[in-house]
């Protein structure tokens, strides 16, 4: 900050509120900078919501729990696996989708999890959640495969990683990231190695490769670009109550 730079205070703000534990309130502003002769070169109206969200996860008797408090008080989660309502990603935004989420809010949902397998969310849709009081889970666009990791691919993967991320937080509604759909477990539990022929050195390749991405890469893009936010590897993983 230099001279020209301003800093808001607010007292007693309204809290943003997931479905059913209270009104998800929006903070709505224009946002305006200036040059040093005072000429506005950018203007913008913007929304942003103010909460906390936690990620609980405390060791127990089956192992680990997992879930969240909402401005300091725990949160039972009710919700839904969010799947395209389009095939093309471009006509996925439309009534029939403002619908659904209207019918998520009337059912009492209160989280969607966007599948790893389908489109990253549309700012539009994103929005909505916000008005709605609707916590999003988000995955990554990565579901059920072991992925190409090599070094041009990682690179591509990560220019899509931060672009989408540095678009979706500003959201209040997105409370979790989550590396990937089902890849962990397929790994671990639907045979890919045998299935695949992979020999003792493919699959300590490939595997860490897997490492790499999804338990180095993408938490430290999130550390700089999204650290207030939790990371999830993978759904579902390790703490589910079954031996690897």
């Amino acid at each position: 900050g230099g001279p020209e730079s301003r800093m808001m205070v607010m007292n007693n703000p309204p809290r943003w509120w997931p479905n059913w534990m209270g009104e998800p309130r929006l903070v709505h502003g224009l946002l305006t900078l200036t040059d040093l002769e005072g000429r506005i070169r950018i203007q913008d109206s913007v929304h942003f919501g103010i909460r906390q969200v936690e990620w609980v996860q405390e060791e127990d008797s089956a192992g680990r729990s997992f879930g969240f408090r909402v401005n300091g008080r725990p949160c039972f989660i009710q919700g839904a696996n969010w799947v395209p309502t389009d095939l093309w990603p471009q006509e996925s935004d439309t009534t029939r989708s403002a619908l659904l989420l209207d019918r998520a809010v009337e059912a009492k949902l209160n989280m969607l999890r966007v599948w790893g397998g389908g489109h990253y969310a549309s700012d539009d849709w994103m929005n909505r959640c916000d008005r709605l009081g609707l916590m999003v889970w988000h995955d990554f666009a990565y579901a059920c495969a072991m992925f190409p990791l090599d070094s041009g691919f990682r690179a591509e993967a990560l220019v899509e990683a931060e672009e989408q991320v540095l678009r979706l937080r500003p959201h209040p509604s997105l409370v979790l990231w989550c590396g990937n759909n089902e890849t962990e477990e397929g790994w671990f539990n639907w045979g890919w190695v045998k299935e695949m022929g992979y020999s003792a050195t493919d699959s300590l390749e490939v595997w860490q490769a897997y490492q790499n991405f999804f338990h180095r890469d993408l938490p430290e893009l999130l550390r700089y670009r999204d650290a207030d936010r939790p990371y999830h590897p993978s759904s579902p993983a390790n703490g589910w109550g079954r031996e690897r």
